[in-house]
């Protein structure tokens, strides 16, 4: 999993995601002498998972859309339908 800290710019349509922390699972199937283990990801790991992107409100079937891209804002976007975790 990855914590952090996402910016979005209203002028620009530009998102940006910093982590600040973050872990993974290590898991090894029948090698013997070695077992499962968490890891940490250190600061600079966390920094290169940095994600820049463009963003854009849209309304599909009475619903509002956010939608992130990563290339351009012209797209592909990815669609997210707010919802209640």
């Amino acid at each position: 999993y990855r914590k952090g800290l996402c910016q979005f710019d209203a002028d620009t349509k530009k998102f940006s995601i910093q982590f600040t922390e973050g872990r993974y699972f290590e898991f090894y199937q029948n090698c013997t002498g070695t077992g499962n283990r968490e890891v940490e990801l250190t600061p600079s790991e966390l920094e290169d998972m940095a994600v820049e992107g463009f963003w854009k409100i849209e309304n599909s079937n009475g619903k509002k859309l956010l939608g992130i891209a990563y290339v351009s804002t012209a797209g592909p976007y990815l669609y997210l339908e707010k919802t209640t975790w």
